[in-house]
C-alpha cells in the first residue's frame, strides 16, 4: 500500500469521527431544544396574531408602537433558529456533495469503498427538528407565519362580525 493511501485513509477516519460528533452534537440539541421549538412556533403565531390584531383596533399611536416593537421582536426570536437551522441542513448537504465530488476513484478500493458508505451516510442530512413534526428551517418560518395570519384574519372576521 502506498504512503498517500495510508494518509488518504488516516484523514478519511478523522473526518467520520469529526462528523459522528457533530452528528452527536445535533441529537442532544435537538432532545434538549425540541420542546422549546414547539412551544416558540405556537406561542410565536398567537403572539404576532394578537399584536396584529391589537394595531388594527387600537388607535393609540403610542400603544400602537410598543405592539409593532414587540411583533417585530417576536419575529426576530424565531427567525434566528430558523436560519442557524436552515444552515446546517445546507452544511450538511455540502459535505455530502464535496466527497461525492472528489477524487475518490483514483484511490485503492478499500478507500472507494469507505467513500461510498460514507456519501451513503450523509444522504441523510443533519437538521434540526421538533420532535420529528418539523424541521426548524426559514420554510417553516414562514408556515408560522401564514398560521399567524390565518389567525388574524379569523380574528378581524370575528372582529367585524
Amino acid at each position: 500500500m502506498r504512503r498517500i493511501d495510508i494518509d488518504n485513509e488516516k484523514e478519511l477516519i478523522k473526518c467520520i469521527k469529526l462528523h459522528n460528533k457533530i452528528c452527536a452534537v445535533n441529537e442532544k440539541v435537538n432532545d434538549m431544544l425540541s420542546i422549546i421549538f414547539l412551544a416558540r412556533a405556537f406561542w410565536t403565531s398567537v403572539l404576532i396574531c394578537t399584536m396584529c390584531f391589537l394595531m388594527i383596533t387600537d388607535t393609540d399611536i403610542v400603544i400602537l408602537t410598543q405592539y409593532s416593537f414587540y411583533t417585530a421582536f417576536v419575529f426576530f426570536q424565531l427567525v434566528i433558529p430558523c436560519y442557524y437551522g436552515e444552515k446546517i441542513t445546507e452544511m450538511s448537504n455540502k459535505i455530502s456533495q464535496t466527497v461525492a465530488h472528489s477524487e475518490w476513484m483514483l484511490e485503492g478500493k478499500k478507500y472507494q469503498q469507505s467513500i461510498i458508505i460514507m456519501i451513503e451516510f450523509f444522504n441523510k442530512p443533519m437538521k434540526i427538528t421538533s420532535f420529528g413534526l418539523f424541521d426548524i428551517n426559514m420554510e417553516n418560518y414562514g408556515r408560522v407565519c401564514e398560521w399567524a395570519y390565518s389567525l388574524f384574519t379569523l380574528f378581524l372576521h370575528l372582529y367585524k362580525n
